[in-house]
């Protein structure tokens, strides 16, 4: 591998003219900052602790390139080619990377604060721990990538592809993830709280424990979902389909549910204090030992749901459809069948 110093790059740079060839040369720890390498040829080269900030990599090749720490805040990085490229550590604050491809990227720790990410591929990347807070990911690929532990707080995501990606512990709060789909991703021990998913796929998604506390989850799809513990106070679901979930032992103290399909879904000593259920369907729901104290299930219907020993001490019942609902050792104190 070629080592250059700052000299003898501007020079190469000036007599190579438009897209540089600078594939496989060693250009670690050098100050560039605001250079122009649009276009360049940079696979394999090494470019770790390299000061490129507000530098021009626009279209530039820098698939299998060595970019650990590197500093490229600010930086244009627009339809690059990043794959299988190794940006742990590196900052990329404020970088444009919109187009860029980055699948199988290693981008452990790397910073990304503020970036803007719209329609990248970042398709089985490495993100663990990554600083991803306030980017614009919109419409991003990123299915089956490690985000486990990544700080994501009011980063946008809208329309985005997470399928099958790994986000355990990770810190979404305020984040948009409206339209995004989430299908059998594994969102264990997120915080959530205040995100938007409005109309969101979330589909046989792996949510046990996590925090969605005031989340915006109108109309979106959570069938099959594993909710088992989690945190839903507060959190709108009307409209949402939450069939085949498990709520069992979920937190959804004064959460809206309003028109929500929760058939057969298990809510097991489930936390629904005043929760508004007006119009939901929980058919064949398992509701047992759930406390529905104060909870409003106007026009609900509970064919064949069970309740036994459910506690629905001043609950609103009116016009609500209990064919066949199972109500052993359930506490009706006060319970209202009329408005």
């Amino acid at each position: 591998m070629a080592e250059f110093t700052r000299n003898e790059l501007m020079l190469a740079l000036v007599s190579a003219g438009d897209h540089p060839r600078l594939s496989g040369f060693d250009l670690s720890g050098l100050v560039l900052p605001l250079l122009d390498l649009h276009g360049a040829s940079l696979f394999l080269a090494n470019l770790s602790d390299v000061d490129l900030r507000g530098a021009n990599l626009s279209e530039a090749h820098l698939n299998e390139a060595i970019l650990q720490r590197a500093i490229l805040s600010g930086a244009n990085l627009r339809s690059a080619i990043l794959t299988g490229a190794d940006l742990r550590e590196a900052n990329l604050s404020l970088a444009i990377l919109s187009e860029v491809n980055l699948s199988r990227a290693k981008m452990d720790g790397a910073i990304f604060t503020g970036a803007t990410l719209t329609n990248v591929d970042a398709r089985g990347t490495n993100l663990v721990e990554a600083d991803l807070s306030q980017a614009d990911l919109s419409g991003a690929s990123l299915a089956r990538a490690n985000l486990s532990r990544a700080n994501l707080g009011d980063t946008v995501l809208a329309g985005a592809d997470l399928t099958e990606a790994n986000l355990t512990g990770a810190n979404l709060r305020g984040a948009n993830l409206s339209k995004t789909i989430l299908s059998q991703t594994i969102l264990d021990q997120t915080d959530l709280a205040g995100a938007v998913l409005t109309g969101a796929d979330l589909r046989r998604v792996q949510l046990q424990g996590a925090n969605l506390a005031r989340t915006n989850m109108t109309k979106a799809i959570l069938i099959g979902a594993n909710l088992h513990g989690a945190k839903l106070t507060g959190a709108d679901l009307s409209d949402a389909i939450v069939n085949g979930a498990d709520l069992s032992e979920a937190d959804l103290s004064g959460a809206v549910l309003n028109g929500a399909a929760l058939r057969n879904s298990k809510l097991i000593k489930a936390q629904l204090f005043k929760v508004s259920l007006r119009n939901g369907n929980l058919s064949e729901a398992d509701l047992s030992q759930a406390v529905l104290a104060g909870a409003d299930l106007s026009e609900a219907v509970l064919t064949g749901a069970n309740l036994d020993g459910a506690n629905l001490d001043r609950t609103l019942l009116a016009g609500a459809v209990l064919r066949e609902t199972k109500l052993s050792k359930a506490q009706l104190s006060a319970a209202r069948l009329n408005a």
